[in-house]
């Protein structure tokens, strides 16, 4: 037993990767719909379920970018086309969907647009704003500062830091502000990916889980989780360390459709969610999330398809 507990942790790698993305999208669509039809026994996910999913998401999507920086020789070039493309074709893609989807309800694409918030028009896909953001800062820190990486992950922290704080201030959405410190865990952890590994052990791994887990618990009693981002840094720890400390996963041909699909799975579930709640007219949660998640997985996959194509040809490869 000593000897499993003294044991160093497992790598992070493609199957546990592969899993969070997978499973998060169907996290972040069962909390959407609690928040339209309440169901006693899910109160834990309805309050808390997209903040953690979120969390997740910010924090791979920095330790994924961190990674790709240490390990891909030029990385750099050509990385903001590149990450853009990814970033907008299935945006844009899922927003000409809205607005076919829109018309069916009589709403012509001019009326959707002057009456909807421009962070709404393509429904929960906020983020792919803020990631573009972030994308930016680390290509320009990264490819124009000349200093070590870690200053330099620490710049792009400060200037993440710099984003939270502005929209904070001018009392944006708080939504779309109090997660995204989760993707500058998931930068320092790709950065000391391999002495977290080598230095941690399990026992510690999981002592220190439980330790900011009794902290959470301690500032949200105190009220102070709710109106900061620190809850967004704790757990996005707790998550990597959980990860780290488990073996590799293995790979299911379901959870690599699922994966595959998940960015499209995001930012399609507000027409899955409509069509079911208001087109369909059902009010039974246990009904509704299954038949949203065929719809939303049938939707995301011809929408991956078709950006397939698309980003093939703009990037001029295959995809």
């Amino acid at each position: 037993m000593s000897s499993f507990l003294s044991a160093h942790l497992y790598a992070y790698d493609k199957s546990k990767n592969l899993l969070l993305k997978a499973t998060l999208p169907i996290l972040i669509i069962i909390n959407h719909v609690l928040s339209r039809i309440p169901t006693n026994g899910w109160e834990l996910i309805e309050h808390h379920g997209g903040h953690l999913a979120m969390f997740a998401f910010f924090g791979m999507s920095g330790y994924g970018l961190m990674y790709s920086y240490l390990h891909r020789e030029n990385y750099l070039n050509g990385f903001l086309k590149r990450s853009f493309i990814k970033l907008f074709v299935p945006y844009f893609t899922a927003l000409i969907l809205f607005f076919i989807f829109k018309l069916t309800q009589g709403i012509s694409p001019i009326e959707y647009i002057c009456n909807t918030h421009w962070l709404s028009y393509v429904t929960y896909s906020w983020f792919v704003f803020c990631l573009a953001c972030f994308y930016l800062f680390f290509y320009i820190v990264f490819k124009f500062v000349k200093t070590q990486d870690l200053l330099k992950v620490l710049i792009v922290c400060g200037l993440v830091f710099a984003y939270v704080l502005t929209l904070k201030l001018q009392a944006t959405f708080p939504y779309i502000y109090i997660r995204c410190l989760a993707f500058c865990v998931g930068l320092l952890i790709a950065m000391f990916d391999r002495q977290i590994r080598t230095i941690l052990v399990r026992w510690q791994a999981w002592g220190i889980m439980v330790g900011l887990a009794i902290l959470i618990y301690v500032l949200h009693f105190v009220y102070l989780i709710d109106s900061t981002s620190i809850w967004s840094i704790l757990v996005t720890i707790i998550m990597f360390l959980f990860l780290y400390s488990i073996p590799s996963i293995p790979q299911t041909r379901i959870g690599n459709l699922f994966g595959s699909i998940s960015y499209e799975m995001y930012i399609i579930q507000g027409i899955a969610i409509d069509i079911v709640l208001q087109n369909m007219g059902v009010t039974s949660f246990y009904m509704a999330i299954p038949i949203i998640l065929v719809i939303d997985v049938v939707l995301a996959y011809a929408v991956h398809k078709i950006d397939g194509i698309i980003i093939g040809k703009i990037s001029g490869r295959r995809e």
